[in-house]
């Protein structure tokens, strides 16, 4: 194999190499929003305060409470603020920019511990039913 080939074979290895940090982007923000997702989904919902807190951030948790729906059941300006922030910072999770990252999905409501811990009536364990479906489904995640 000549100069000519191994020039050839360094840039095939730069392709693979290029493709597989794309492809892990790809995933980390597929599972990140399949668990924001379920997460959502399977909180238990009264006034909806708790199920408009789940946030996603990158890199910091998140340190404030959304409004919920306001008396008329529409949601505020500041949660819709909110929503948009939450899929514009996964979005932005494109190729190497996801490796290392830590995503955090979290809830700041004051009740959110006894929700996850079965405390409604009408469901609970959003967490750990939606990670035992992730791991499930993906391995040890």
């Amino acid at each position: 194999m000549g100069f000519q080939g191994l020039v050839q074979f360094a840039n095939v290895l730069k392709r693979a190499r290029d493709a597989s940090v794309n492809n892990a982007g790809i995933f980390i923000r597929k599972i990140a929003l399949e668990a924001y997702t379920g997460i959502t989904k399977l909180n238990p919902v009264d006034t909806g305060r708790s199920r408009a807190n789940w946030q996603i951030t990158v890199d910091n948790p998140q340190i404030s409470e959304i409004d919920g729906p306001d008396d008329k059941g529409f949601w505020t300006s500041e949660f819709q603020k909110k929503q948009t922030e939450a899929r514009q910072r996964i979005d932005s999770l494109r190729g190497g920019n996801a490796l290392g990252r830590i995503i955090f999905i979290g809830n700041t409501v004051d009740y959110i511990f006894q929700l996850e811990g079965g405390r409604s009536q009408r469901g609970g364990h959003m967490v750990k039913l939606t990670m035992e479906r992730l791991n499930a489904k993906y391995g040890n995640i």
